[in-house]
C-alpha cells in the first residue's frame, strides 16, 4: 500500500497537535481545583517565548496589563513554566514570604570540591576553578556600576534644573565626603528606580523536593516553577510612586519626601534593584559607594552639556543587563575655564 509523501509529512504535525490538546485537558482537569496566576494564551512547543521580546522587561509589564494581571503572570516558556512578579506586593511575597535558605554560594562550591575528590570523574572543581568564579562575580559590580553611572549622567543632563542642584550641593562641600550629600543619594536613588541595571532580577526556582506546592498570593505555584520579580516594572507601579515616568530625586529627600523613608536594602519592595531577602546583592554597599564618589566628581569637577543637535536617545540595549542603546557623548568643560568666564 502507497502512502502518499505529502501524508507521511503530515503527521507529525497532527501527532503533535493532539498531543497539545490531550496535555492541555490533562492540566485543566489536574488544575481545576487550584488557582493558578492568569495566563495569556500561547502556542504550541514554545509557549509564550515569541511575546517575551528583546526587552522582556518592558513586554513583560506590558503582557501583564494585556492578560489583567498587575501582581503575577504565568507563562510558558518552551518546557518551562514561569512566574513574574511585577508588583510591590508580589516581590515582597517572592522575597520575604518564601524566602527560605539552604546554602548559600560559597557552601556549594565547597561540596561541589569535596565531591569530586571523592570520586574520579570527569569534572574537577579546582580551587583554581572556584577563584575565577568568585573572581567573575567581584568583576561583575564594575559594569552594572558603569552602567548606573551613564543613566544618571543621562538623567541629569537631560534635567539641568537637578544637575544645577547636584553641582551646588557637591561644589559647596567641596568634595572631600559624600556623608553629607542627601541630593546626591537621592539622585542615585531615582536612577536605579528608573534603570535597574538588572531589571530582571535573578531568577528564583520553586523547589521541587517538597512536599506541598507553594502557594503565592493566593495561587498555585508548582514546584520547578522559575520565579521572576521584574524589578523594572515595579520601580514604575503608578500605585507605588506618583509621576513613576518622570525623573524627580526629590521624592527622596529627607523632610518631605513622598519616598523619604524607601532604601535599597530590600525592606520597601517598591524600590528592589539590589534585590531583597537572604539573596540580596552582596555587593550592594560597594556598588553605591562607587556610583556616589564617580558622579560626585564629575559633576564637581566639570560642566556637561549634549553635543550638536543636542538630542539625547534614551533607549535601551537587550540584555542580561540594560545599559544605553546609543552610547552616552557628551561635551565636558573644567569648572572655571575661559568658557565659563565669557
Amino acid at each position: 500500500m502507497e502512502i502518499e509523501l505529502s501524508t507521511v509529512l503530515l503527521l507529525p504535525f497532527l501527532l503533535l497537535g493532539f498531543l497539545y490538546l490531550t496535555g492541555g485537558v490533562l492540566r485543566s482537569g489536574g488544575n481545576a481545583r487550584r488557582r493558578l496566576a492568569p495566563a495569556p494564551r500561547g502556542l504550541p512547543v514554545i509557549g509564550n517565548l515569541h511575546q517575551v521580546g528583546a526587552l522582556p522587561h518592558r513586554a513583560l509589564r506590558a503582557l501583564a496589563a494585556a492578560t489583567g494581571a498587575p501582581h503575577l503572570l504565568r507563562l510558558r516558556l518552551g518546557h518551562v513554566t514561569a512566574l513574574v512578579a511585577s508588583s510591590p506586593a508580589a516581590a515582597a511575597a517572592v522575597m520575604r514570604e518564601h524566602d527560605h535558605v539552604e546554602e548559600d554560594f560559597v557552601d556549594v562550591l565547597l561540596a561541589l570540591q569535596e565531591e569530586s575528590q571523592r570520586h574520579d570523574g570527569s569534572f574537577k572543581l579546582t580551587r583554581d576553578i572556584i577563584k575565577s568564579l568568585l573572581q567573575d562575580m567581584f568583576a561583575a559590580g564594575t559594569d552594572t556600576s558603569f552602567i548606573t553611572l551613564e543613566w544618571a549622567m543621562s538623567e541629569l543632563v537631560k534635567n539641568p534644573a537637578a544637575m544645577r542642584k547636584l553641582q551646588d550641593e557637591v561644589r559647596r562641600g567641596g568634595g572631600a565626603t559624600t556623608a553629607a550629600t542627601p541630593y546626591l543619594k537621592a539622585v542615585v536613588k531615582e536612577t536605579l528606580r528608573l534603570h535597574p541595571p538588572v531589571p530582571l532580577l535573578v531568577p528564583r526556582e520553586c523547589a521541587r523536593d517538597t512536599d506541598d506546592d507553594a502557594t503565592v498570593l493566593g495561587y498555585h505555584v508548582a514546584g520547578g516553577t522559575r520565579v521572576f520579580v521584574n524589578a523594572w516594572a515595579i520601580h514604575r507601579d503608578a500605585g507605588a510612586w506618583s509621576s513613576p515616568e518622570e525623573f524627580r530625586p526629590e521624592r527622596f529627600l529627607p523632610g518631605g519626601g513622598e519616598a523619604e523613608a524607601v532604601d535599597l536594602r530590600g525592606g520597601h519592595f517598591q524600590l528592589v534593584p539590589f534585590g531583597a531577602g537572604r539573596r540580596v546583592c552582596p555587593g550592594m554597599q560597594f556598588a553605591l559607594a562607587t556610583v556616589e564618589l564617580a558622579l560626585a566628581s564629575l559633576v564637581r569637577l566639570f560642566d556637561w552639556e549634549i553635543p550638536p543637535p543636542g538630542e539625547l536617545d534614551m533607549s535601551d540595549d537587550p540584555g542580561f543587563t540594560v545599559r544605553r542603546r546609543i552610547p552616552l557623548r557628551l561635551v565636558a568643560k573644567p569648572v572655571g575655564s575661559e568658557d565659563d568666564k565669557k
